[in-house]
């Protein structure tokens, strides 16, 4: 879920066909949601504060303002939002009290084309929707563009923008200009590079018409924040952007600048992408790396600043989204080196070096091991072993997440179907899903699929999803986990404790058990704080009919103190560390002979 303004975007139904309805809504905004969901729309809750800012960084032409007991916050919503909306052919549908009747001729004339009056039904409500829809051209197709200025024929087509090679012209003849000056006392110019990331997944998840609204989108806002931030000075001069093919854009800023202009513009640029995009309807949350290269004397053409802007860019992916790097010399072998390491675990994908570890689940009532937990591990050829957070932070800056993922889940089924104990009806194989993953709308046809090739019955796989993954869209989340649960496999929360999610919103979420956090396990025996948290932990597991497993257990203490609190299950070193597959089956055996019997005390 994530915010517009300062409140949130609810997302009800991403796989409807009907066009989104976008609402706006001081006191209703969640109960209204959930009224238009009934109906079959996508309703999107947008705020009331920066409404008019939101509108026209968006493709939105249907929205309903609600003045259902904010009449003055409701009108001020019609009047920042009818021009837009009246310029893309669009309704703008009032709900109001019965009381309230007699300002209807204010609402129509500060631009609202339709109205409903409370109280209504459902079916009111539904068939005014539907007759407004009618009317109204679809979002992209007809907003108004705008305008472009001094287009060039060699322009790109889709954006109006200038092209990479034009870029470059313009940095020849700044590097003209400055040497026949003589002058670089301050910078002459700066080059930022702007890269979207995840776009080839809006591309796959949306396609490709939705994939160039999104690109029209940002340039749009790009071209906004050039022309807000001028003020006359050229500074920000719109004749200087470019997109660069793909999914970057590069943007020149011309003198005079200084290091800490060219980085608050950076910043101004990140901030652009906080707020999703609407793009047909659909809400599209993606996120930017910034890379900053500024000329010097060292420095006398065009492919030197764009070489050293593209590095400080690479170096901006390993970092958090909407991050910026601005370039240094010593960044040069870390970016070769990571570029390595991109293409050396791509080949690792294709080949099959990667290879799998499980670490056992065990019961707290009866030591049995229950399941196993996969575990991916990467022993580089000349590095050596790469520590899973690597490994996959590597994936994530290569885009190959999912591609990375399914591999796992692949892999992890064929060997655990070598298990003799898989085919006990209590036994699982615990495999982890990435963030980036769930947000596809398929991503259950790809477990069903995969599945169905490894011939491995559903109802013995459980996926665990961390809670930041869930958190980040929740709405989502409560569709992939009912449609993966609807073909047998069970659903997981993982690292519960680490991200924000509400007793509301896990009590929507069809989970089969919670993981507490290790964190939380290391510091049980000596810290309260931690104890309390695991104790409510589970009391709320409990209350919402779920399942807990503490992960990370080193100790009999620990263990102690678990079951004395009513931990369900639990993992970690005290029962044995992550094993090759082919030793699962072997060390199940004993453990049931031998580690059972010695483990087998009676806790408090």
């Amino acid at each position: 879920m994530k915010g517009i303004g300062s409140r949130r975007v609810i997302i009800l139904n991403t796989f409807s066909t009907l066009p989104g309805i976008f609402l706006c809504s001081p006191r209703h905004g969640e109960l209204l949601a959930l009224q238009v969901r009934q109906f079959g729309y996508d309703p999107y809750v947008i705020s009331f504060e920066n409404l008019q800012e939101t509108l026209v960084n968006s493709s939105i032409s249907t929205l309903i303002i609600d003045c259902r007991g904010a009449l003055p916050q409701g009108l001020s919503a019609v009047l920042q939002a009818a021009e837009v909306i009246n310029k893309r052919q669009g309704a703008l549908l009032v709900l109001l009290q019965r009381s309230n009747v007699d300002a209807l001729e204010s609402l129509y004339q500060a631009g609202a084309t339709h109205f409903l009056v409370a109280p209504f039904e459902d079916i009111e409500l539904s068939e005014t929707i539907r007759f407004i829809l009618r009317n109204c051209v679809r979002l992209v197709e007809n907003a108004t563009p705008i305008s472009v200025q001094d287009v060039r024929p060699n322009d790109d087509p889709l954006t109006g923008l200038a092209t990479e090679e034009t870029m470059r012209e313009w940095l020849n003849n700044g590097f003209i200009s400055a040497s026949s000056e003589q002058d670089f006392s301050v910078a002459a110019q700066v080059l930022i590079l702007v890269s979207l990331s995840r776009f080839d997944r809006v591309n796959t998840a949306y396609g490709r018409r939705v994939a160039n609204g999104l690109l029209l989108a940002v340039s749009k806002r790009l071209i906004r924040l050039m022309t807000s931030m001028s003020n006359g000075s050229g500074l920000f001069n719109r004749r200087r952007l470019a997109r660069f093919g793909g999914a970057e854009f590069g943007i020149l800023l011309e003198p005079p600048l200084q290091l800490k202009d060219a980085v608050f513009n950076a910043q101004q640029i990140a901030n652009l992408f906080e707020r999703p995009f609407v793009v047909d309807g659909n809400v599209i949350h993606v996120a930017c790396r910034i890379g900053l290269a500024m000329n010097d004397t060292d420095i006398c053409n065009a492919d030197t600043l764009i070489r050293q802007a593209t590095h400080a860019l690479s170096a901006a992916q390993t970092q958090a989204p909407n991050s910026f790097v601005v370039y240094q010399s010593d960044l040069v072998p870390i970016v070769d080196a990571q570029a390595e390491l991109e293409r050396d675990l791509r080949i690792a994908i294709t080949t099959e070096t990667l290879s799998l570890a499980y670490q056992p689940q065990v019961q707290m009532a009866d030591n049995n091991i229950i399941g196993m937990e996969a575990l991916v591990r990467w022993n580089h050829q000349s590095l050596g072993p790469i520590s899973p957070d690597t490994l996959l932070m590597v994936a994530e800056k290569a885009e190959i997440m999912t591609v990375l993922g399914t591999e796992i889940l692949k892999r992890a089924l064929r060997e655990a179907k070598q298990w003799p104990q898989i085919k006990g009806n209590s036994f699982r194989l615990a495999v982890n899903v990435a963030a980036v993953q769930l947000k596809f709308n398929d991503f259950e046809h790809i477990v069903q699929a995969t599945l169905s090739e490894c011939d491995f019955d559903p109802h013995h796989l459980t996926l665990e999803i961390t809670e930041s993954a869930i958190i980040d869209d929740v709405q989502n989340a409560i569709v992939t986990i009912k449609r993966l649960k609807a073909i047998g496999v069970r659903v997981a929360i993982d690292d519960f404790g680490t991200g924000h999610a509400s007793y509301a919103y896990l009590k929507s979420l069809p989970f089969d058990y919670l993981k507490i956090d290790q964190g939380f396990i290391k510091g049980l025996a000596n810290h309260r704080s931690d104890r309390a948290m695991v104790r409510s932990i589970i009391e709320m597991a409990r209350t919402l009919g779920m399942s807990v497993i503490a992960e990370g257990v080193e100790t009999e203490q620990q263990l102690h103190l678990l079951s004395r609190e009513g931990c369900t299950a639990w993992q970690g070193y005290l029962c044995a560390e992550p094993m090759p597959g082919d030793q699962v089956a072997e060390f199940i055996n004993k453990w049931m002979i031998s580690k059972k019997t010695a483990l087998n005390r009676q806790y408090a």
